[in-house]
Formats: structure tokens, sequence, C-alpha cells
């Protein structure tokens, strides 16, 4: 008896180690090929072992990442078949092949599995793999079905453009993404998903939907869906939120109190309330018909894009972090922006303005075109300005300016806009410079033909900068005075006729003037 059972064990053994020792039959020679090229062949016999095979943990077998749409599937693979030996195998990418069957029963060990891009995949079987985290059939156009009720530890799953009709089926408590952007053919019930934390449901047919059960969940993206009602309610975790072309007339994030992120452009929302909603950083609502958006006391806001509403007020108050405001093709007839001192960049085209004051020193972009009613646009504090666009005013308007001519002929680095705008004109609105500097500088006779004379009222201790400029801006004249100067004479009898600019820098400050020479 003893005997036997030696025989019997030693037969077992020769027979495991016969079978180690195998080929591994692999049908598809797209597959064995790439499988060879991979360098599992280690001993160099153009043939894959079992024993080669049970030490693979990762295989890439994709053909193509994003195949362009003409993309002719020569060399790709049709069948898996063999796999079934790589039982240490955890994590395997097979993407836009063309694979109809997706059988991974013996490959217990996979965590992750890529399959998309298989147009002719219509089936899955994955019943033994309890260690699976992370299943993409992105654009496997043919799939209808899938049974995911074993992976109890799956945590992200894509089944983006496939023919899945009713994600509703999905239950595994532990998913944390769930990509679905398709149409969806009836309610979606997500309550049971705890753990969610990135939704996305484009393109799907929802007309509500209800996030209130999924506290966790970070991220929302509904676009292309024509939801007329969305319940956010206890979403604490809730940071950034996408419902872009749909069909909301209202909008309520309260309940989503640490959002960052909020897309809403076209749809018709009428009100959009984002109170103390403070770690608020960017928020557009393109393309509705709200008529007051109302931001105050949203501390960290950045950006407002409100683009192509019918709004008539827009309510700032402690917005010390915006930089960037776009509002046109509004119904917008005043700006108060004192609440906003760090603002760079507004884009208010097409609005209702007939007089604005722009005072912040931080502005850097400014583009008032195509407001028809504007007749005086004052910028007149705005020195940080580097590029005004005034394109497309129908009437005239003056623009208030700190010096003239403006831009100033020595500044590379103002660009003015004034296309289809021949009625721009410039001043210079600093009257209180020109009173000041009449304490200090005389300047006659003006006009003049021949001498101008320029009398400091008293004697400076710095040295004096002048510069004169024809209406070319081009440099006529410059020089620098030694201090102790209270008179210079210039002789400009030799000048054309015509308007010129004198700059006068004493003590870091600069005096303006136009002159006349007849």
């Amino acid at each position: 008896m003893k005997q036997i059972i030696i025989s019997f064990t030693l037969l077992i053994l020769c027979l495991s180690n016969q079978l180690i020792g195998q080929i591994v039959s692999i049908p598809d020679s797209i597959l064995k090929s790439k499988l060879l090229g991979l360098g599992i062949d280690t001993d160099f016999d153009n043939e894959i072992s079992f024993k080669e095979a049970r030490e693979v943990i990762s295989l890439d077998l994709k053909a193509i990442d994003n195949p362009p749409p003409n993309y002719k599937y020569l060399d790709t693979i049709k069948s898996l078949k063999g796999l079934e030996a790589f039982i240490k195998l955890e994590f395997l990418d097979c993407s836009y092949n063309k694979i109809d069957t997706l059988d991974l029963m013996y490959n217990e060990n996979l965590k992750i599995v890529k399959a998309g891009g298989n147009e002719p995949l219509t089936y899955v079987k994955l019943i033994n793999n309890p260690l699976l985290e992370e299943l993409d059939l992105l654009l496997s156009y043919n799939l209808s079905s899938i049974d995911l009720s074993s992976q109890v530890n799956l945590k992200k799953l894509d089944l983006s453009y496939t023919n899945i009709a009713n994600p509703s089926l999905i239950t595994n408590i532990n998913l944390e993404t769930l990509l679905f952007s398709q149409y969806i053919s009836s309610t979606i019930n997500i309550s049971s998903l705890k753990n969610l934390k990135n939704l996305d449901i484009t393109y799907s047919e929802l007309t509500a939907l209800d996030i209130s059960n999924n506290n966790k969940l970070r991220s929302l993206i509904t676009d292309w869906s024509p939801l007329q009602n969305i319940l956010i309610s206890g979403n604490d975790s809730l940071a950034d939120i996408s419902v872009n072309y749909g069909e909301l007339t209202s909008l309520n994030l309260t309940g989503a109190p640490n959002v960052k992120n909020v897309k809403c452009v076209l749809n018709n929302l009428s009100t959009l309330n984002v109170a103390g909603l403070q770690e608020l950083v960017n928020l557009n609502c393109d393309e509705n018909e709200l008529g007051v958006l109302d931001v105050s006391n949203n501390t960290n806001l950045f950006y407002i894009s409100c683009d192509n509403n019918i709004i008539k007020q827009l309510i700032f108050e402690n917005n010390d972090s915006l930089k960037r405001l776009h509002c046109s093709n509004n119904n917008l007839t005043y700006f108060e922006l004192s609440n906003t001192p760090n603002i760079i960049h507004i884009e208010c085209r097409n609005n209702l303005f007939t007089n604005l004051t722009v005072e912040h020193s931080t502005l850097k972009d400014f583009f008032i075109c195509q407001n028809s009613q504007l007749k005086c646009l004052d910028i007149t504090n705005a020195q940080g300005i580097r590029n005004l666009q005034l394109n497309n005013m129908s009437q005239p308007i003056k623009v208030c300016v700190w010096e003239l001519p403006f831009p100033p002929f020595d500044s590379t680095y103002i660009i003015v806009g004034k296309i289809e705008s021949p009625n721009v004109t410039f001043e210079n609105c600093l009257d209180e410079t020109y009173e000041v500097s009449e304490q200090f500088i005389k300047i006659y006779p003006n006009p003049t033909s021949s001498v101008l004379q320029i009398e400091l009222q008293n004697v400076i201790e710095n040295e004096i900068d002048l510069d004169l400029y024809n209406s070319n801006g081009v440099s006529v004249i410059k020089k620098k005075y030694d201090r102790n100067f209270n008179r210079i004479n210039l002789v400009i009898e030799d000048f054309p006729q015509g308007v010129y600019f004198l700059k006068i820098f004493i003590n870091g400050n600069g005096y303006f003037r136009k002159i006349l020479i007849k």
C-alpha cells in the first residue's frame, strides 16, 4: 500500500512538471506575436510555456490609443484564448482590438482590466475575480449586459458608450468611480453606492437626479442630459459639478457647501443660488436666463463667466480673490466693483452702459466692445491697464485717461483696439494734476511759434527730465537738466505746425501739457 501511494505521488509530480513544461495553446496569431514581443519567451523557443506564463503579472496588449475615425484595424487581436494560463496576472490592457468575448474567470488575481474600444465585444465573464478593482469597457458598442455582482472590490467602472441602458443594475457598494456617458433608458438609482466619489452620466436622457445619499461624491458630470431637477443635499464632499446643456430652470447649490468649480452652461436657469459657498473658485453660467447674479461673500471666487444672460445686476461683496470677469451680452447699466479690488481681466461687451468708471489699478485687460450706448468711459485710475479693446463702438465715446497722448508714445506695453470705432477720443481727466502742476510749473506762451518757456516756481533739488513728442509719437526733444534749474527755454521755431505733447518729470512725478505750435 505504501508503495502504491509513493508511486501515485511521483506520478502527480511528474504530470505537474510535465504540464509546467508544456506549451500554451494560443490560436490567435496576433496575440501570440505580441506576447513573444513582450519578452515572455525566456528560453527563446518562440513558444509560451505554462511556466513562462505563470510568472507574468502585467500585460499591455492594446492596439492603439484613441484611434482616428478611419483607422484600419489590421494587427488586432480577436481572441484572448490562452490567457487562462497567466494565473498570476494582475493587470491586463487589451483595448482597441477586435475581441468579441472577454472570459477571464481563470485569472483570479486580476486587479485592473482595460478592454475599451473592442467594438465586437458582446460577452464578458467575470465570475472568479474577487480582487478586481478597475474595469474599463469604454466604446464597447455591442455590449448590452454584464454581471458584476461578484466583483465586491470593484472601485472604478467605465461603461460609457456601450449598449447597457440601465446603470441602476450596478450595486457594487465599494464603487468609487462610475463613468456611464450614454443613453439611460429610465430613472437612475445610485443611493446604494455609498462610496461613490465620481459620477459621469453625460448624454443620458435623465430628467431628474437625486444625489442626496451620495455624501462622498466629489465630482458630478451630467452634460448633454435634459435634466430638469437635481437634488443636492448633504453633499459636503462635492467639489466639481458640471451640468451643462440641460433644461434646468433653477439650481440650488447650498447643499454642497465645499464646491469649488461649477459649470451650468446653456440651461434655462432663471435662478442660481451659490450663497455661502466660500470655497467656490470658478463659476461658469453662460447662456441662461439669469436676471440677477449674487456672488457676495464667495470669498475664494477667482473666475466668473456669465455671458449671454439677461443680467441687470451683478452683486459683489468680499470678493477680494476675483481676478477674471466675463459678463458680455447682458443688460448691465452699471458696475459696482469696489468689492473686487484685485481684478485683472474684464470682458463686458454689448451691455447697456452709458457712463462707466473703472478704478482698479490691478486691471490689465478690459474688453468693452460693442457697447452701443456708452458715451463716457473713465479709466483714469486704472493705470495698470495693458489691453483696452473699444472695437465696434457705434457712437462717439469719450475715454478719460491719466495722460495724453494715449496710449503714451513711449509705451510699448499698452494695446488699444478701435476697429470700427472712428469716434473714440481720449481726454486727460486728471484735473487735480493740472491744478497741482500750476503751483510748480508755468509753461508759456501756448500756442507758440518760436520759443517755449518753462518756469519752475521753486528751485528743484533733483534732476529734471523733459520730453517733447509730435502727434506721431516721435520724440523731437529729449533733455535732462541738472538740479538748481528754475527756467528752461525750448527753441521750437523750426518745428512744423501742429499738436505736440510735453512731459516733465521732477522728483518722480510726471506733469503733462498739450503744446500747440503755430
